[in-house]
Parts: structure tokens; C-alpha cells; sequence
């Protein structure tokens, strides 16, 4: 492929992303609704269902958004009885959030529901079309990461 060709095909790529997000965020809020669940609290709580307990300024830079927006969902996602604040022994102020019994059970329940919705989508998909994609994106995603991690210690210089 000529770099003029690698180049559209990444600025189509780059077009396609928040479409697809915003397609994707229309089904979850249409999805979850019932639940009072909206994507912003649906993804700190995959965040904290696929892996650790982490720190709201964890949660934060892994989007990366301000903390203070994760801080207010991890304060509606506690008021609600799905997350808890447990102490962190590497930091005496920055506690590490859990999902409770309650958030995870949730969670899998609304896990369940988008795979049931979005079933047929895989199924329409070549399979190595889907490895592909999945290959591309997370490179794409691991490079943006090392540049936004370029331009804060631009920031920092300047």
C-alpha cells in the first residue's frame, strides 16, 4: 500500500472510531437504562470488573478525563450500593475502589444483555476480519497512548 493509500485509509479508520462510539454508547444508555446505568458508569465498572481495584486518578489517566469526572460517577456508582472505597496500603489518601457483591452481579447481568444484542453482529463478521481489527486497534491504541505520553513531557519541558 503507498503512504497516500496508508494515510486515507487511517484518516477513514480515525472518521469511523466516534461513530462507531456513539453508535455503541446509544445502545448501552438504550441497554442500561432500566438500570439507571449510563456508559460512564458502565465503563468504570468494566474497568473494575476485568481487572484490579484502582485509584479514581488510576481510572482517570487510563481514559484519560479528569478525575474529578471519574470521582463524581465513583460517587454515584457508591451512593448506589456498586462500588466501595477500600484502604490502599501504597497511598494513605488515594483509596482503591471495588465493585461490591452487588456492582458485579450488575455488571454480569449487563454484560449478558449487550452480547445478547449485539449477537448477531459477530456472526456477520469474517473471523479474521475480527482478528485484524482487534490487532489494528489495539496498536493504534497502545501508539496514541506513547504519544500522549510524548506530549505531557513536552508539557512538563515547556
Amino acid at each position: 500500500m503507498t503512504a497516500p493509500r496508508k494515510a486515507a485509509a487511517l484518516a477513514e479508520i480515525i472518521r469511523l472510531i466516534p461513530l462507531l462510539f456513539h453508535r455503541l454508547r446509544a445502545i448501552g444508555d438504550a441497554l442500561h437504562e432500566k438500570h439507571g446505568i449510563t456508559t460512564s458508569m458502565r465503563g468504570v465498572m468494566q474497568s473494575l470488573f476485568d481487572g484490579e481495584a484502582l485509584t479514581v486518578p488510576q481510572m482517570a489517566a487510563a481514559r484519560p478525563v479528569s478525575r474529578q469526572h471519574i470521582q463524581t460517577i465513583v460517587d454515584d456508582l457508591t451512593t448506589r450500593g456498586l462500588v466501595q472505597a477500600t484502604s490502599n496500603p501504597a497511598h494513605k489518601r488515594s483509596s482503591l475502589i471495588v465493585l461490591t457483591n452487588a456492582g458485579r452481579d450488575l455488571f454480569g447481568e449487563m454484560r449478558a444483555e449487550e452480547m445478547r444484542a449485539l449477537g448477531g453482529l459477530s456472526d456477520e463478521m469474517d473471523d479474521v476480519a475480527l482478528n485484524v481489527t482487534e490487532r489494528s486497534l489495539e496498536e493504534m491504541a497502545a501508539h496514541l497512548q506513547s504519544l500522549i505520553g510524548d506530549m505531557k513531557e513536552i508539557d512538563n519541558v515547556t
